[in-house]
């Protein structure tokens, strides 16, 4: 894995990902990744979630307070319950990017949205299988309310007394300025820079930091007076403090090491030293960056000199230099393979695809390729211990709708050699097939007349219909929808060939049977997927007629054996044929088909298939043409709508 790589690929999924809701640890069912965070997922079946924004309409350069509300059966869920949080627009001042992982107390977890441009936020919270959206849209107050994009430095001593530069827009004189609820003491102003000298605050006893919002108020006193407000955007802290660490992300990755890891927490002071382990088999991180909340480090290899974390997980230390102060994060990160896949939630989702399918490990390097029981999936976000994909759809599915077998789950690291990036898991991932017939009306259908049939999950595409082998296609305005129930309408094909029963007497007196109600299959395809399911329904018979079957006669009588005596071999055939003769002795037509004949004798005859009517024959010639000296034997079979006529042929060849 690379220790530095532009994530331009990453950045462009990374819509697509919030437009999907791109979260981490979806599943409660999720490994353990150790950091002693202590989250909880309770089952989803009955959660609520309840999404509020304290502003939906801030101003670009400002900040808006985002809770998600979370019930489990009307009561809160436990503290400590991990919500995931997504944003379209914005990033989160939590961890300066466009997602978030928030606990609850009292069943409530909160995250701060901030935009310096104008534009519109969709916020996503997810809780396992349950989530919940809201807009938010960053405006501008039409030129008249200030907006501030920045505050620099954004952080100071208690004591006050350092000049700061506010930047943004609007600032319109006379202006004021509030760090938090205290003013400022204004140096310059235009309007589009402040520069102000900060208050001096009272920190608590057990406090080593403080946020505050910075407030600037244009046109102090006049009538258009108007506001704007920076939340968190100034941070008073002591200049000795004591590091806090809270969580690692990722929160594992190879043994060879060389992974990018965020160390999440507070307090951190440059410059700071990185510890992986303890004592003896401590091992120092390279420190990328380093901010208040958050360090970038690069793990060092799990074994090595003074290491041994191989497979292993080891515990975090950060040391603030300045002051000598330090904490430690037990279980913070755990080494394993170059690339392994751990688990895979959910493991089955529907045919149609795009199931949301997180795939759990060590080693995945962006850009990935996934395979779910064979089906490519489309890759949404990658990092160390996760990949998250939208399933693809299955091609030529059965219409059991029930579900297919598990399959494998496969990774593979793009940018590895080929046989040292790709990690296997088998039975991890199963299709579900839910394409099928929901109902058929009328019962029973009528030859000729309207259908009505509904589908389960008959995906994108056009779709076509099969009545008795008869291929029909709905009416235009049954368009189908992917997902869900869809009712399909079309009109049932005539000439469709119906059982009989019951003796009748047809108009020229001839006896027959008449057509009845017969099961027809109805089947279902969708012509772009081929996925297809089908089920037998009664069809009745437009106008039942009475059919007589035909029935026909031979000559000679059908059975016997025909003697063609001795003929000279080679010599060419019979000059006198034999005559086989079929005649209509029913009151319908006959059709006679192609004869076949075997061996060595020749039957010549009228073209095939004969059509000939009450009282009428056809009439077939067969001659003997003897290849060798001895006897010969062959057979001629006539077929017909009235039966089959068979003939046992013989002959001597001299």
């Amino acid at each position: 894995m690379k220790t530095m790589k532009t994530r331009t690929v990453a950045t462009l999924a990374t819509v697509l990902l919030l437009a999907l809701f791109g979260c981490q640890s979806e599943s409660p069912t999720e490994p353990s990744t150790g950091g002693g965070g202590g989250t909880t997922t309770p089952p989803t079946s009955d959660i609520t979630i309840t999404l509020t924004a304290a502003n939906t309409a801030p101003l670009a350069g400002s900040s808006v307070l985002i809770t998600a509300k979370a019930t489990s059966a009307g009561s809160n869920v436990v503290n400590g319950t991990a919500i995931e949080f997504a944003t379209t627009f914005g990033t989160f001042i939590e961890t300066s990017d466009v997602y978030a992982l928030r606990t609850t107390a009292s069943g409530a977890a909160t995250v701060t949205l901030t935009s310096a441009e104008v534009g519109t936020a969709v916020v996503t919270a997810r809780l396992g299988a349950v989530s919940k959206s809201i807009t938010v849209n960053f405006r501008v107050d039409g030129g008249v309310g200030p907006q501030i994009t920045s505050v620099v430095p954004n952080s100071g001593p208690p004591s006050g007394n350092q000049i700061v530069t506010i930047n943004g827009s609007g600032f319109k004189a006379p202006v004021r300025v509030f760090f938090g609820s205290k003013e400022a003491t204004i140096v310059s102003a235009t309007e589009t820079q402040i520069k102000a000298v900060t208050p001096s605050v009272n920190l608590a006893a057990s406090d080593e930091f403080l946020e505050v919002d910075v407030k600037v108020v244009a046109e102090a006193g006049t009538a258009t007076e108007a506001s704007g407000t920076l939340a968190k955007g100034y941070r008073y802290e002591l200049e000795i403090l004591t590091p806090s660490l809270t969580h690692v992300s990722p929160a594992s990755g190879p043994n060879e090491g060389n992974t990018r890891i965020s160390i999440i927490g507070s307090g951190f002071q440059s410059p700071v030293k990185v510890f992986f382990g303890a004592g003896a088999t401590q091992v120092e991180l390279d420190v990328v960056s380093v901010t208040f909340g958050q360090i970038q480090a690069i793990t060092p290899p799990a074994s090595g000199i003074g290491a041994s974390f191989l497979n292993s997980s080891v515990s975090l230390r950060v040391l603030n230099l300045a002051s000598n102060k330090e904490a430690t994060l037990e279980s913070a990160f755990r080494y394993g393979p170059k690339i392994e896949i751990t688990g895979v939630s959910p493991s089955i989702g529907s045919h149609l695809g795009g199931q949301r399918v997180t795939i759990f490990g060590f080693g995945f390097d962006d850009p990935v390729l996934v395979s779910l029981a064979g089906v490519p999936a489309q890759v949404i976000r990658v990092s160390g211990t996760e990949v998250i994909v939208l399933s693809g759809g299955l091609q030529n599915c059965d219409s059991s709708g029930g579900s297919g077998s598990a399959g494998e789950v496969v990774v593979t690291n793009l940018e590895q050699p080929s046989g040292t990036g790709t990690a296997t898991i088998s039975s991890a991932y199963g299709y579900q097939v839910t394409t099928k017939i929901l109902g058929v009306s009328p019962l029973p259908l009528v030859e000729g007349g309207g259908a009505s049939v509904v589908i389960n999950d008959p995906g994108t595409g056009s779709v076509k219909f099969t009545v008795g082998g008869k291929t029909v296609f709905p009416a235009p305005a049954s368009a189908p929808q992917p997902s869900g129930a869809t009712t399909f309408t079309f009109t049932v094909p005539t000439g469709l060939v119906f059982d009989t029963d019951d003796t009748c007497t047809s108009a020229g007196g001839v006896a027959g049977s008449i057509e009845i109600t017969t099961d027809f299959e109805v089947g279902f395809e969708n012509i772009l997927t081929g996925c297809k399911t089908s089920i037998n329904v009664p069809i009745a018979p437009l106008n039942p007629t009475c059919v007589t079957d035909p029935t026909a006669t031979s000559t000679p009588a059908t059975g016997t054996t025909i003697d063609f005596g001795s003929q000279a071999a080679a010599a060419g055939p019979t000059l006198v044929p034999k005559v086989f003769l079929i005649t209509n002795i029913g009151g319908v037509n006959l059709t006679v088909n192609t004869p076949l004949v075997t061996g060595d004798f020749i039957v010549s005859g009228p073209a095939t298939p004969a059509v000939i009517g009450p009282g009428q024959s056809v009439q077939f010639n067969v001659t003997f043409d003897p290849t060798v000296v001895g006897p010969a034997t062959g057979t001629l079979t006539i077929p017909t709508t009235g039966g089959d006529f068979d003939w046992d042929l013989t002959g001597n060849g001299t």
